[in-house]
């Protein structure tokens, strides 16, 4: 008893122990795994049952409690279950869904950025020059996560010494630094833009040189994704242009060092960087794309190895 009792214990620990270096105490998650680790132990069963997490589930009288504890244990087992395959996923909406639920993001490959990327410089609508607008502003949402809606506001002057200034957004202004290859693609943009439209002081105008309409950047790469046949995935929004936003999110957290009281801060540093308005949209990443916490997790794991 006391084995099966140590191994799922372990395995919330641990993921527990992930989560807090991500800067999430879960307090009250911890609480309810450990309780569901005991309760499993007193059952004898030394992994996840997904009978067992509905009947742990069912002895709360509330519905939302209900749907708390399986939606818990269903991202707990998305990050154990890469190392213990025996672990079953609770049927999450068992109990109804939470309100409001965001949907999972769609995370495009360094390949199927490139298509798009490829294809959007072949897309030339009544042979118009568009097709630069559309090129350099999918591969700067691309290599920067910033949202669309910004880039529709960007002006002329907001590039300066390789830094662009993002003003007013979420009720909040920043500059954000540029890698010098997409400085450089972007003045070679801007050089090159008198081609499409003359005299507009945007950086990525409409066809009649004002602010660009907030659905026409959607519109035309929903156009080139359908082209070139990027697939859609099952539970998966997506792909739409803000997956390029959330891919970047999801790239640049992988990158995080392979130090478990890095993890917390170079979080916080993207949270910053994307202009989060609260670092808990940051750590909802960790929670819709399990494996990533789970590789950081690794990673950390191997290097507290060779350091002991």
């Amino acid at each position: 008893m006391a084995r099966m009792r140590s191994r799922l214990t372990t395995q919330v620990e641990s993921y527990l122990e992930m989560q807090a270096a991500a800067g999430r105490k879960l307090q009250r998650e911890g609480h309810l795994l450990r309780a569901f680790a005991a309760f499993s132990a007193e059952n004898d069963v030394d992994c996840v049952s997904a009978e067992l997490a509905v009947r742990f589930a069912t002895m709360s009288e509330s519905t939302w409690i209900r749907v708390h504890r399986l939606r818990t244990i269903h991202r707990f087992v998305s990050y154990t279950r890469a190392e213990d395959d025996r672990n079953e996923f609770p049927p999450r909406d068992y109990f109804g869904p939470y309100p409001k639920q965001r949907p999972t993001p769609y995370i495009l490959s360094p390949t199927q950025i490139q298509q798009i990327l490829a294809a959007s410089s072949r897309w030339r609508p009544g042979r118009s020059q568009r097709h630069r607008v559309y090129t350099a502003l999918f591969g700067l949402l691309a290599s920067t996560g910033m949202r669309v809606s910004e880039a529709q506001r960007l002006r002329l002057g907001d590039l300066r010494h390789g830094v662009l200034a993002i003003r007013g957004s979420k009720g909040r202004s920043r500059a954000i630094p540029l890698h010098p290859s997409v400085e450089e693609a972007l003045l070679r943009y801007l050089r090159g833009r008198r081609g499409v439209i003359a005299g507009s002081e945007f950086m990525f105008p409409s066809t009649t040189g004002t602010k660009m309409a907030k659905g026409v950047p959607s519109g035309v790469f929903r156009q080139i994704v359908d082209r070139i046949g990027i697939p859609r995935r099952d539970g998966v929004r997506g792909p739409v242009l803000h997956s390029l936003r959330h891919t970047f999110a999801v790239r640049a957290l992988e990158s995080c060092v392979a130090d478990r009281k890095m993890v917390a801060i170079h979080t916080r540093a993207v949270s910053l960087y994307l202009g989060h308005s609260d670092i808990a949209h940051t750590y909802w990443y960790y929670e819709a794309t399990p494996q990533l916490l789970k590789s950081i997790a690794e990673r950390c794991e191997r290097h507290e190895g060779r350091v002991v």
